[in-house]
């Protein structure tokens, strides 16, 4: 490390204060990464990244490259946070062209400079014929915002710049938009933002608003909070020198991203509103030779989640408004009668609470913690407010068992509603579309340890509770009343367990928390979530991270409960030459969790073909497992079967010779290495069950044609209210226990197709003697299954498939050995599933609504010839 920088980097970890910040600015390395990286949920900044400092708050921009969520290179900022403190939130902030992520400005060089005045970064790059400069900047001002100024001028031909600004990604489910101008020159949209259809000019010009200020206010179920204004200070255009024009800047919010944008000449009409005069307008807008384009901007950071304590600073001849609620956990949302204003407030815990506002009349909703609102109205004047206290909604308290692991389900009775726990209020609307927060649910985890949450709020009323603790417990409940102010315990039994499994150990292989940018559910909250459902093996999967939960597992004294493994989800997701339509998501597993590396060590995968990625594992050495997941998802990119990166669906009845499927065994080149290549491939992706038939056919194409490939099940839950391990692989596995786990057994286990993918169900299935991934030699067989449940799992009919159809179906009940005599006319695989019909308000449907009780096995082999060679059912279609 430079010595100027090791002298920064010692003031700054000896800690400094806002008065006397110390400014730090250079490309990170393995000495300096804790100077820079604020840590958090979302932080990804590593070496060979760039960061800057005030000593208050810590920001990282990506190296160019690092590929991001926008193009296959870097450049934007990645990381903003208070240093220390570990909040950041933020995924990405990017300038952008035109409105549209093509135009993500490739940077292609990054320089850094500090003095004692302040710190910066800037960024070069260009787009369309035009230099792109953006300064990332810290100064002794304010030690709480990060300073933006893009620069674009046109130094050639290219296609038209109309627009500049900045598209900022924030975690669906977490982050939550906010609208508002701190002008009050137009309706504050708040949390309720327009529908928006990027693929129409129409929409997006609806949902842009003339406000000049986006707030994302942080996920509350993370703590410590945090929450950021994207501010625009002014956009000008000017020519050689000349007087500068002002420009119009609007801004607008999705349930992934918001942004701010500057256009290149002023609307032809004034103002600042985006209507359809003006889009018509874009068509004639340009910043031509000559003319530079200057956008300025700040993004504020304060380390509360809440829009107040950014409002506070936004807003002009604001005055104090204090009170105190009487429930601290009740949110407070404010909006003028003009709706020109809004904000909303999170109480202190002992229920103080204080915001600013300008004059005007003000209706304050309560938000309950439990549930329910109450409303109270208010005046702001020339002086300070105090409105005392103010009663929010009544609610019960209810104390929960210690000691034992448990899911526990609240179900409203007699009108009561559902309790949701772990709520954000109020909801981040898109039009009719909610973004529910990661957290909310009505279900209470416990992993029976001294961490267990000791009891939860709920409205008053009657409840029915049920306790379980997956597949292979039984289920216990009982009922509850309870009024408002009082305090209840539930009395309940731990569910006990109702099935022995030796040999086999529960695993879910696709699995998110707060590090993918569509979660925020914190890690010790999702390890709590599977120890309370009965999963074994947690296999981290987050989108582009590598998330190690082995420290969280040990700190909480679970390591005998649940082993994990580190993986990633390799998520594609920009067109290129190479991938036109991407391909999908795919999942890598076991990684090395790199803890100052970019992403963490995430393998970069955007600009490439599926067997690119293949290839980037295999050059790892080791064993590992790709699996590709959720290949068919209703005909976006993620689905790899929908589109196989070219356009083209598979076709499960076309041979893999011929087009469309073709694509699927072209090799590289050099490695010789093939799309197809994957090892493992996800057929059963939550309760999306419709979806299973459409992949097990897809499965039962490739196996048809040679093409083995180990079938999975896997809950891909972000949601808290997405049960975890549901549905779940159980791997036939000698070290069947978290305590005696081997992870290379597992990847061994699962290669060799030694899985059964069951939401309840236990499945036994063989030919003759011949177990799951093993070969019966011989043209005549017994096919045996036996059917296991626990008493609350309701099983109904057994099916087994030769080669993909089915062969034989019979009526199935709790611990029957259903037997198929069969003749094998050719070599052959067989494949079972059990199914049932779960009724309404039964254990069942109120612990796991959506499902209906499956479970599906992987192949049994036929050497029906008994040559020692198992021979694809369909040789016409066998690949080279």
């Amino acid at each position: 490390m430079p010595c100027a920088l090791a002298a920064a980097a010692a003031v700054l970890l000896a800690g400094t204060s806002a008065a006397q910040p110390r400014f730090a600015a250079a490309r990170i390395d393995a000495e300096s990464f804790a100077v820079f990286s604020p840590g958090g949920a979302d932080a990804i900044g590593g070496v060979g990244d760039w960061g800057l400092t005030n000593g208050v708050l810590c920001a990282v921009v990506a190296d160019p490259a690092h590929e991001s969520n926008l193009a296959t290179a870097g450049g934007g900022l990645v990381d903003l946070g208070h240093c220390g403190r570990g909040d950041d939130q933020l995924v990405l902030l990017q300038p952008l062209a035109n409105l549209d992520r093509r135009g993500a400005v490739p940077v292609s060089s990054v320089e850094a400079s500090a003095t004692e005045q302040g710190a910066r970064i800037t960024t070069r790059g260009s787009v369309a014929g035009c230099e792109v400069e953006t300064v990332y900047s810290l100064d002794a001002r304010d030690a709480t915002r990060l300073l933006l100024r893009t620069r674009v001028s046109r130094r050639g031909a290219g296609e038209r710049v109309f627009a500049i600004g900045d598209v900022a990604i924030h975690a669906q489910h977490a982050v939550r938009p906010f609208g508002v101008d701190s002008r009050a020159r137009t309706p504050a949209d708040g949390f309720v933002h327009p529908p928006l259809d990027l693929a129409s000019p129409i929409s997006i010009a609806r949902a842009t608003r003339p406000a000049d200020t986006r707030i994302l206010v942080g996920a509350g179920g993370i703590t410590p909070g945090i929450a950021y204004a994207l501010h625009a200070l002014g956009a000008q255009r000017s020519r050689d020198g000349g007087e500068p024009t002002p420009l119009p800047v609007v801004s607008l919010s999705a349930k992934s991203f918001s942004g701010l944008a500057a256009f290149a000449a002023p609307f032809w009409l004034g103002g600042d509103r985006l209507g359809a005069l003006q889009m018509l307008q874009t068509l004639t807008m340009d910043v031509g030779v000559g003319e530079t384009l200057v956008f300025e901007r700040e993004v504020r950071v304060a380390p509360r989640a809440d829009a107040a304590s950014l409002t506070d600073g936004l807003f002009r001849d604001a005055r104090r408004v204090r009170g105190r609620v009487s429930d601290p956990s009740a949110r407070i949302a404010v909006r003028s009668d003009d709706g020109a204003v809004a904000t909303d407030v999170a109480p202190a815990p002992d229920g103080s609470f204080a915001l600013a506002l300008p004059a005007g009349s003000y209706r304050a909703q309560i938000l309950g913690g439990a549930g329910g609102e109450t409303e109270h109205r208010f005046a702001v004047g020339a002086s300070d407010v105090e409105l005392g206290a103010l009663a929010a909604p009544p609610f019960a308290t209810v104390e929960l068992p210690r000691g034992a692991a448990m899911r526990l389900v609240f179900l409203g009775l007699d009108g009561t509603p559902d309790p949701r726990f772990g709520d954000e209020r109020p909801d981040a609307r898109f039009g009719d579309d909610r973004s529910p927060p990661s957290t909310r649910t009505r279900d209470v985890s416990l992993a029976g340890i001294e961490a267990d949450p000791r009891s939860v709020r709920v409205a008053p009323g009657r409840y029915r509770v049920i306790a379980g603790r997956g597949p292979e417990f039984g289920v216990t409940e009982t009922e509850l009343a309870v009024r408002g102010g009082e305090t209840a315990r539930l009395a309940i039994e731990a569910p006990a367990r109702a099935l022995d499994t030796p040999g086999w150990i529960a695993a879910d292989l696709h699995v998110h928390a707060a590090p993918s940018e569509d979660s925020a559910l914190p890690l010790a909250t999702r390890v709590a979530s599977f120890v309370a459902e009965g999963g074994e093996v947690l296999v981290a999967t987050d989108h582009d991270h590598v998330t190690d939960y082995a420290p969280v597992i040990r700190e909480l004294g679970l390591a005998a409960q649940l082993a994990s493994v580190v993986g990633q989800e390799a998520t594609s997701a920009v067109s290129t030459p190479a991938a036109p339509y991407t391909f999908g998501h795919v999942n890598v597993f076991p990684l090395a969790h790199q803890p100052t590396a970019h992403r963490r060590g995430a393998l970069p995968n955007e600009g490439r073909r599926l067997r690119d990625l293949i290839d980037q594992v295999r050059a790892l050495g080791g064993e590992r497992l790709v699996q590709l997941n959720h290949a068919r998802s209703g005909g976006d990119s993620q689905g790899f079967f929908d589109h196989l990166s070219v356009g083209h669906a598979f076709d499960p009845g076309v041979p893999l010779s011929l087009p469309p499927n073709a694509v699927l065994i072209a090799r590289d080149p050099e490695s010789g290495t093939r799309d197809v290549d994957f090892d493992a491939m996800e057929i059963w992706n939550g309760h999306r069950m419709s979806r299973y038939q459409m992949l097990r056919d897809d499965w039962f194409a490739l196996l048809r044609q040679g093409e083995v490939r180990t079938a999975t099940a896997n809950s891909d839950s972000h949601l808290l209210a997405e049960v975890a391990a549901t549905p779940r692989n159980l791997v036939r596995v000698a070290g069947d226990a978290p305590e005696r786990f081997d992870e290379r057994a597992l990847v061994a286990a699962i290669r060799a197709g030694r899985v059964i993918g069951t939401n309840g169900p236990i499945v036994d299935a063989r030919v003759g003697d011949a177990a799951l991934g093993d070969t019966h030699r011989g043209a005549e067989a017994t096919i045996r299954v036996e059917v296991r449940a626990a008493p609350w799992v309701p099983v109904a009919r057994v099916r087994a498939f030769v080669n993909g159809v089915l062969a034989h179906e019979a009526e199935a009940s709790h611990g029957a050995t259903v037997s198929f005599p069969h003749r094998f006319e050719r070599d052959a695989f067989v494949t079972i599933e059990v199914e049932g019909a779960a009724e309404p308000g039964s254990a069942w449907a109120a612990r796991l609504p959506g499902f209906a009780p499956f479970a599906f096995t992987n192949p049994v082999f036929v050497d029906a010839d008994a040559d020692g060679l198992w021979t694809p059912p369909d040789p016409v279609a066998a690949t080279p």
